[in-house]
């Protein structure tokens, strides 16, 4: 059976060329799973609804891949529940079949896997260029130390206490403390008080 999944992210969206789609496809109007909610994860009811009601042989059509997921994760999760139930997920704007029985399929996921890394990876170094520049522009400061919380920590460590009691006590992270007792250590080894 063709199974239909359209999806736009808010209310005042409208499914119209999606559902042109699905219709040139020849699914059903009843086989149509349709949401109006964001792809940040994948909570959605329209999207677990379909996939509950898969059976094996099923075919999920979608117009494109951004409407089952935003990310590579959210996408393998989905892709993973299809697979498990004997489908097939056919992308239409890819003119991609994904079926686990075709060998060619594996090897398509996981090179979106890579690109799906490449491109987190690129955004990491483009928003590390970004802040640099506008550091030297002087137009980023970065986040302010918590002064107070690194007086207390200040006063714990002068204390005895260790960094792991430290941690608990204040519902910090350990490097957090170490980082305290390293940037406020003088060259003769004494803690001097955050200013």
């Amino acid at each position: 059976m063709k199974i239909g999944y359209v999806r736009v992210s808010s209310a005042d969206q409208n499914l119209d060329r999606q559902l042109e789609v699905m219709s040139a496809e020849g699914v059903e109007s009843e086989n149509i799973y349709q949401e109006k909610k964001s792809a940040k994860d994948n909570e959605r009811p329209e999207l677990k609804r379909m996939l509950s009601s898969l059976r094996k042989g099923d075919i999920v059509i979608v117009k494109s891949i951004d409407r089952v997921a935003r990310s590579y994760k959210g996408f393998a999760e989905v892709w993973e529940e299809v697979q498990s139930r004997g489908a097939i997920l056919k992308v239409c704007d890819m003119g991609l079949e994904l079926d686990a029985n075709n060998p060619m399929t594996k090897f398509i996921v996981g090179i979106m896997a890579q690109v799906a890394e490449l491109e987190r990876g690129m955004i990491r170094e483009r928003q590390r260029e970004g802040i640099k520049i506008a550091v030297k522009q002087g137009k980023y400061k970065g986040r302010g130390a918590n002064v107070e919380m690194h007086k207390k920590v200040v006063q714990l460590l002068r204390a005895g206490m260790t960094g792991k009691a430290i941690s608990e006590t204040l519902g910090v992270h350990r490097d957090t403390v170490t980082d305290v007792k390293r940037r406020y250590t003088d060259e003769r080894g004494e803690l001097q008080d955050p200013s």
